[in-house]
């Protein structure tokens, strides 16, 4: 089933997106493309009991994700710089490219 919505969250995030600079003590700093929020937002776990996110996130393709350790450094843009706190898939979404919310906090640097 998720075959048919293959490639909509790309397309998704190259529209609504914006580029973000990420700082991974794995690779370095990096470009990629992503959705910062500073509003609330509810997400769904892996048994489907939503609950709320009232810190900063960042949402991005799950391919993006994967070097994102907490700790990690997220530059915005117009935006301070925040530190990854938890990483927590959309809905369980079993797909490639499904989107992943990135849990962050204010870094004081």
């Amino acid at each position: 089933m998720s075959s048919l919505f293959e490639g909509l969250s790309g397309l998704l995030n190259d529209v609504f997106g914006d580029p973000v600079q990420i700082e991974t003590a794995a690779s370095g700093v990096d470009i990629v493309q992503a959705v910062f929020r500073r509003d609330p937002v509810s997400v769904a776990d892996d048994d489907g009991r939503e609950f709320l996110i009232i810190s900063p996130t960042l949402r991005m393709l799950k391919q993006d994700a994967q070097a994102l350790a907490k700790d990690d450094l997220v530059h915005p843009p117009g935006a301070q710089s925040y530190a990854v706190v938890a990483k927590h898939l959309t809905n369980g979404n079993p797909a490639e490219d499904a989107f992943v919310y990135i849990q962050l906090e204010e870094a004081f640097l």
